[in-house]
């Protein structure tokens, strides 16, 4: 089933509207839309009045690609008209427009408004009916994509709270590892000082043995002069 999104028939103006209102109708007709406007505009200058030059501007504009301006001259037809029947008509085509722009509750809303003014109005209730099953469609397609959404996102923060658990895992195995090369770097640098500790001399330590190094100098000097004493001795003691 399809929608009967075709525009009902435009009002047929003749006599007291003018020869403007006359050309626009024809040229409506033809499908020459953008011209049916100007002249159908030229004609509400000399007849503001005549609502039925509204509605048909509204038909004109919707054809043409222009539903914004045309929903406005429908409503402007609207509160001109005092005739129950053609106001549903006028619902019906808003109806129409929004269910092209797939705003189902605005066109239900309009398909309604049509079938309270005009309960025998078959073709409002048709797409009353279409625009309510592709709501609720509608309404299952994003609940189906919110769930999808959520279910990916809660996927995500799952990887990125393993990918954070890792991570942080990762940073206390380095920082344990830090603090051991620090520790290891601490006990080495105390071992180092240590050994310089005790390769350095003391100044008493040093004292003691330049006394023991002159001491042994002094030593080595008197063995030296009495051996050659001695060897002065022996030399006069000879008989030659």
């Amino acid at each position: 089933m399809q929608y009967l999104l075709t525009f009902l028939l435009i009002f047929l103006v003749f006599g007291g509207v003018g020869k403007k209102a006359r050309q626009a109708n024809k040229a409506y007709n033809h499908g020459q839309y953008k011209k049916a406007i100007q002249l159908y505009k030229k004609a509400i200058e000399h007849h503001k009045d005549n609502p039925k030059l509204y509605y048909n501007l509204g038909n004109a504009l919707a054809r043409s690609g222009s539903p914004k301006k045309a929903i406005r001259y429908y409503r402007k037809y609207k509160q001109m008209t005092r005739n129950t029947d053609q106001k549903g008509k006028a619902d019906y085509d808003i109806g129409n427009i929004y269910s092209k722009k797939k705003k189902w509750n605005k066109a239900i809303k309009y398909y309604k408004n049509a079938m309270r003014r005009n309960a025998s109005d078959a073709d409002a209730k048709h797409n009353y009916e279409l625009a309510l099953r592709h709501k609720k469609h509608q309404q299952k397609k994003n609940n189906k994509k919110g769930k999808n959404k959520q279910k990916k996102k809660n996927k995500n923060q799952k990887k990125k709270g393993k990918n954070n658990k890792n991570s942080k895992k990762h940073q206390n195995n380095k920082k344990k590892q830090n603090q051991q090369n620090g520790k290891n770097g601490n006990q080495q640098k105390k071992k180092r000082k240590q050994r310089s500790r005790s390769h350095k001399m003391t100044k008493a330590e040093a004292r003691k043995i330049l006394q023991a190094l002159k001491k042994d100098e002094q030593n080595v000097l008197k063995q030296l002069k009495k051996k050659k004493t001695k060897s002065t001795n022996s030399s006069h003691g000879k008989d030659w």
